[in-house]
């Protein structure tokens, strides 16, 4: 209300310090503040859409590595990807003092932690004052984030690349997200990878080294219940030993076909790739790739020939 009062003497500078508002208290609103500012008389604009949040999908770049973020699988934002095509893409929307970020790879609101405990972390299925952001874009089209729970910026941290809101600010590059069905995934088939040319064998552990699509074994692949339709998830299964492609949530450890359920470690992301398909293990948000090895691991952040397969 003090601000709503100050409007009276000068209302750009109230509208300023209105939008950086994003708790109003009881018997006022975001509306009723805005409103009431920018209809005082005044002799130029009072509001300016300059810090207006971007609205729409997006994937985000941290400048300084040239890396994407990604959610992984317990829900925490890094920029850890170097192609963009496993970035994840989030929706940003309007939110009374500033706006949401919600990933498309889980539908769940972008988070932040009061004391930056931790990292951000997509895992709210509503957007409440934890939740709201602030983008701020500077003269050369880049942006700072802002965590309005604790009012500090958001910083890719060296090394890991997790988003904290440590007051430490980094430089986003937005980068609209192309919306559009995902491509179908056959039932099942044999895998064969794009750079040997060999065909992926369960014994239990997956190694690209068959010859033929005869001597490759053949996995089904079944959509999860309840996975986004924009981002689907899906389960690995050898149809003759019936066991599911498990990983480990850090992408070291061989893929291998011997879980008797599918659970966390057990999802993957099947997404269509120049020609060919790129498979996402969702526990630790790396693409599988042939090692030197001929194994199978989930640690790839720049697709090359080796993270590509095609389905036979």
């Amino acid at each position: 209300m003090i601000f709503a009062a100050h409007a009276k003497i000068n209302p750009q500078e109230a509208a300023q310090y209105s939008s950086n508002l994003f708790d109003w208290g009881s018997g006022n609103s975001a509306t009723n503040q805005l409103y009431f500012v920018a209809t005082q008389t005044s002799g130029s604009d009072i509001c300016t859409a300059s810090t207006q949040s971007p609205e729409g999908t997006f994937t985000i770049e941290d400048v300084a590595t040239g890396r994407f973020v990604t959610v992984g699988g317990n829900g925490h934002l890094s920029a850890s990807i170097g192609a963009d095509v496993l970035a994840t893409p989030f929706v940003l929307a309007f939110k009374p003092g500033g706006g949401t970020l919600q990933s498309t790879s889980n539908e769940k609101y972008v988070t932040a932690s009061p004391d930056a405990a931790g990292a951000l972390s997509a895992i709210r299925d509503t957007a409440q004052s934890y939740e709201t952001f602030r983008w701020e874009q500077l003269p050369d089209g880049t942006y700072e984030l802002t965590a309005m729970v604790n009012r500090q910026k958001v910083s890719a941290v060296d090394g890991s690349g997790e988003l904290i809101n440590n007051g430490v600010a980094s430089k986003f590059r937005l980068t609209p997200a192309q919306p559009g069905a995902p491509a179908p995934v056959p039932a099942q088939g044999v895998l064969k990878n794009v750079a040997n040319s060999q065909y992926v064998v369960s014994d239990p552990v997956l190694r690209a080294t068959g010859a033929n699509a005869g001597a490759g074994t053949t996995f089904a692949f079944a959509r999860v219940a309840g996975s986004p339709d924009s981002s689907p998830v899906y389960s690995i299964q050898n149809t003759v030993s019936q066991q599911y492609v498990t990983g480990s949530p850090d992408g070291v450890n061989p893929l291998s076909a011997t879980s008797g359920t599918v659970q966390a470690w057990e999802h993957f992301k099947i997404v269509a790739y120049q020609g060919s398909y790129i498979i996402v293990h969702v526990a630790s948000g790396f693409a599988v790739a042939a090692q030197p090895d001929n194994t199978l691991i989930d640690n790839n952040t720049d697709v090359g020939q080796n993270a590509l397969w095609t389905i036979e």
